[in-house]
């Protein structure tokens, strides 16, 4: 049995944290779980047989914490192995916490390599995924996207919480800047909600505002923004089938400066949705045969200073060239076909990445090391 220190709910942990147990659990290997802070946010049939495995709890039995460097030294175990999951790095303050491990994971080769600069040795990679059951190209019709594009015109999505190390704000200024006036009609659908920032609806609001939108439908589910050709709606509840939001779309647009792996991202691919993207940070690993006509190729490094979640002490990340964004987006609107007919290569590079391919990897990594027991 492995015991797994983690949290169950909708965040980019809790998502990763419930993936990954649940298929090594199909693969055969018992998992006992210690949920962060006491609480299962989404419990099922699931979460609640892994918190009964408490009774059968063993010191002798590996652990492995999924969660911010910060708290990797408050969980116990006879080998004790810390994954977490970071965009940039980490504080030189937490560095004792990682050194407190047996092992550590990472999802990406970007993760492993940095920290191996910081002397580590004992880095594995096993990468995060996505569910083909739930994601996936099944329900993929390009006849079905070419009625889309005549009846609605060009729809782009974006999913990822308001915040600068996503460039959320300069995705909505550069989708105005490069397609207000084209005769098509284009429409952003844009879910940035932020549990942490209380005011993010206003943020964004103000952000639409001040690049000449106007209110012009509201309900308990979206606000729809309009301006000439140009749409914006931005969904206030939390998604019921994310699938669909992809499905529901033309192309994506992720202009993150750093990203630990990319779920979204990598979510959005498997279901057949070519993105405009950066290919830098975790994502990096199923971005390497990706097609260049959607890639921002250009970036300058600065130090990470958002100074919310990031004050200068965790390293660089990449701000995208937002004019090599712009051209992509302005490309796509000249040649829409020609850019949805990527679909099937962008759909490749992910197809290895599911959450199955990562329970075998850890199981694999385990077993080699000698701690499966």
């Amino acid at each position: 049995m492995i015991n797994f220190y983690a949290p169950i709910n909708n965040l980019g942990y809790g998502v990763h944290s419930y993936n990954l147990m649940r298929a090594i659990e199909e693969e055969g290997v018992d998992v006992c779980l210690f949920p962060i802070h006491g609480n299962i946010n989404q419990p099922d049939a699931y979460t609640s047989k892994w918190a009964s495995n408490q009774s059968k709890y063993t010191v002798n039995d590996t652990s492995i914490m999924i969660f911010h460097e910060t708290e990797l030294n408050r969980f116990c175990g006879k080998t004790r192995i810390g994954f977490p999951v970071f965009e940039t790095g980490v504080r030189d303050v937490d560095l004792p916490l990682l050194s407190s491990l047996d092992y550590i994971f990472q999802p990406s080769t970007y993760g492993k390599a940095y920290l191996e600069k910081k002397g580590f040795n004992n880095v594995h990679v096993v990468p995060e995924g996505y569910n083909p059951k739930i994601f996936n190209m099944n329900a993929f019709s390009f006849t079905e996207k070419e009625n889309m594009l005549d009846k609605y015109g060009l729809i782009f999505s974006h999913i990822g919480k308001l915040e600068e190390r996503k460039s959320s704000l300069d995705i909505l200024t550069t989708f105005t800047q490069a397609l207000e006036g084209e005769k098509i009609k284009c429409r952003l659908v844009a879910h940035m909600y932020n549990i942490f920032i209380p005011n993010w609806l206003d943020v964004v609001e103000k952000s639409l505002m001040d690049l000449g939108y106007n209110l012009t439908y509201k309900d308990q589910y979206n606000l729809k923004y309009s301006k000439s050709n140009l749409t914006v709606l931005v969904p206030k509840m939390g998604l019921k089938n994310i699938a669909d939001f992809y499905m529901q779309s033309h192309f994506g647009i992720y202009a993150s400066k750093a990203e630990g792996f990319g779920l979204p991202l990598i979510e959005s691919l498997a279901c057949g949705l070519p993105c405009v993207t950066t290919n830098w940070s975790g994502q990096s690993d199923y971005l390497s045969n990706y097609p260049k006509e959607l890639l921002i190729s250009r970036g300058v490094e600065e130090v990470a200073n958002d100074k919310v979640w990031f004050h200068g002490d965790k390293g660089t990340w990449i701000k995208p060239d937002l004019s090599s964004l712009k051209e992509i987006l302005i490309n796509i609107v000249k040649e829409p076909i020609k850019y949805l007919n990527l679909y099937k290569q962008c759909n490749e590079c992910v197809k290895d990445f599911t959450w199955k391919n990562s329970a075998i990897k850890a199981i694999a990594v385990m077993e080699e090391l000698n701690i499966l027991t």
